[in-house]
């Protein structure tokens, strides 16, 4: 796990778990008002590089999809996933 630090206070975080051949990175986020800085491009490359003898993966959203596109990563499949409140139609 790596934290990005600005002026005393963590702007960005991303972490790495490594295993079945694969760094598998996750928890990438930027708080609003660091994005667009390069901090978040910056943690992904340090995750991505966990274990620099393996290749790398990611589940990206829409707002991050055209940074990994630079950074040379290969779009395989789209995913989505629905959310829906407690108490909508339908019970619950």
């Amino acid at each position: 796990m790596w934290v990005g630090w600005l002026d005393d206070r963590p702007d960005c975080a991303s972490a790495t778990w490594t295993s079945y051949g694969i760094n598998n990175v996750t928890l990438l986020a930027t708080i609003p008002e660091a994005r667009r800085r390069g901090y978040g491009e910056a943690l992904t490359w340090r995750a991505a590089q966990a274990d620099p003898s393996l290749p790398a993966m990611l589940f990206s959203s829409d707002d991050g999809r055209p940074i990994y596109d630079r950074m040379g990563f290969l779009s395989l499949t789209r995913l989505t996933l629905w959310h829906r409140a407690r108490g909508g139609a339908g019970g619950g």
